[in-house]
């Protein structure tokens, strides 16, 4: 059996564990993960799954070019990502460093460069969103605008014919860990303190993604043949509302649900006034735009296409995903 060569970066983050454990256990991928030094043993975790770890710094090109030019395909799923203000550090951190590794990519002959992306690099107010709408720029969210850029210079790479590249866009995603990067954890702390109000009565309609699910669609547009130039929106496939994940996840805990509901217009305007503050003061904020739009306008995705293309078939219903990841946050 030929071997795919995959590195993937991201590995010891929320996204990337989830993908390094899943990639480990499939018989026609060899997979190394580009990883900094670490002091949280996470690094020793990925040594005993049978992954070889490569030590590196995505800041620092010199540290991983060389063993680019035996890889098949780069997961890219390493990330730094804010909701509100801290332009300069995205762009330090995130945009520039994702830019350098794709221009390595493709200089050193890599076959296939699949971007974990975001489905917010569409806007919101959106229904059964398929993967041929425009993107939409949302200015005050500066990773948001990173997301559309890295795309666009993805799509210059295949126009160009140096290197395939695929989009995959994901819902929210759902599963144990991953702290305050996880939406789940954030809810609950906000129910446990009794400081979560609806935003629009709850009624805002979201896509929700199984970990365990974007691990596979990653893995199906890996050794996909037809993926190359593509971008692919998963999720659960169900439609879900804000305030039946809310109220759930309050009914599992044994919380009580949000007794207040605020209008979206207020949420935005108070979230735009929470950013200013933050400016001067660097204090982090409970409330800002993006916050505003996620939970108080919708964005569902159609999966028609992942599923037709690549034969996704999500696993896990949201209530599944969400439960699993409530026992790890139990007290």
């Amino acid at each position: 059996m030929d071997k795919k060569s995959i590195l993937l970066t991201g590995a010891t983050g929320y996204l990337g564990g989830y993908l390094a454990g899943h990639l480990s256990k499939k018989p026609d991928i060899n997979l190394q993960c580009l990883v900094r030094p670490r002091k949280d043993g996470k690094d020793e975790l990925l040594k005993k799954l049978g992954i070889r770890v490569i030590y590196g710094n995505l800041l620092n090109p010199e540290s991983y070019r060389e063993i680019l030019s035996g890889v098949d395909i780069v997961i890219h799923a390493a990330t730094f990502a804010t909701l509100y203000n801290h332009a300069e550090e995205e762009r330090k951190l995130f945009f520039e460093p994702t830019r350098t590794l794709i221009r390595q990519c493709a200089e050193h002959g890599v076959g296939k460069f699949i971007f974990a992306g975001g489905g917010a690099a569409i806007g919101f107010g959106l229904h059964n969103a398929d993967e041929s709408l425009p993107r939409k720029r949302l200015n005050f969210w500066p990773h948001q605008n990173n997301l559309i850029k890295i795309e666009e210079l993805l799509e210059s790479y295949q126009q160009e014919g140096t290197i395939e590249t695929v989009i995959i866009r994901s819902g929210i995603y759902i599963g144990k860990g991953g702290g305050d990067h996880s939406m789940v954890t954030s809810v609950a702390e906000g129910l446990r303190n009794k400081q979560l109000p609806f935003i629009g009565g709850g009624k805002a309609v979201v896509s929700f993604v199984s970990l365990y699910d974007a691990a596979e669609a990653f893995y199906l547009a890996a050794v996909s043949e037809k993926s190359g130039g593509q971008i692919y929106h998963i999720s659960s496939g169900e439609q879900i509302t804000m305030k039946e994940v809310i109220d759930f996840i309050a009914d599992k805990l044994g919380y009580d649900p949000p007794a207040r509901s605020i209008p979206f217009f207020m949420a935005k305007l108070l979230g735009g006034l929470m950013e200013i503050l933050h400016h001067f003061t660097k204090k982090e904020i409970s409330l800002c735009r993006t916050m505003a739009y996620m939970s108080g306008k919708s964005l569902h995705f159609s999966i028609d296409k992942a599923v037709k293309e690549l034969g996704y078939s999500p696993k896990y219903s949201w209530r599944e995903a969400v439960e699993d990841t409530l026992h790890g946050i139990k007290t």
